[in-house]
């Protein structure tokens, strides 16, 4: 089943939290939201214009804002995008991203293997590697 939300935001977008003010640069998505209905109810997910029905990112929570490396999982409506910036996470370079800018897309680059975890274009796309007929039709030869 193909997801009918859209992702926004891409992987190494450096971003704000519009509620909290905390910088973040994002890591990875969910379509929609993946936790629990006790942390939904905690965090007032279903209080959110979209409630849960909205793509959620991971986010690298700059440690000038908010010290200790933390990560965490916000809904798209309230992230708000902003121009590429030095983020200070212990994640960041070592394990996620190459340390280089996307001048074009205005991102940090992910490494390969992120990347794969989350392709770019994919959205409403279906990938077929095979087709199966519902009837093998026959075949027919001009001479």
């Amino acid at each position: 089943r193909q997801s009918e939300t859209d992702i926004t935001y891409d992987l190494g977008q450096c971003m704000v939290h519009k509620k909290y003010g905390y910088r973040g640069l994002i890591v990875g998505w969910d379509h929609e939201c993946r936790q629990s209905d006790e942390w939904c109810e905690t965090m007032e997910v279903d209080k959110l214009t979209h409630g849960r029905a909205q793509p959620f990112y991971h986010v690298l929570v700059d440690r000038r804002d908010r010290p200790g490396g933390q990560m965490t999982y916000v809904a798209q409506e309230s992230i708000e995008g902003t121009a590429i910036f030095s983020i200070d996470h212990p994640y960041f370079k070592e394990a996620t991203f190459t340390g280089e800018v996307d001048q074009r897309r205005g991102t940090w680059k992910p490494n390969p293997l992120l990347r794969e975890q989350y392709p770019l274009g994919l959205e409403g796309c279906w990938l077929v590697d095979h087709v199966f007929p519902d009837k093998v039709a026959e075949r027919t030869f001009d001479a």
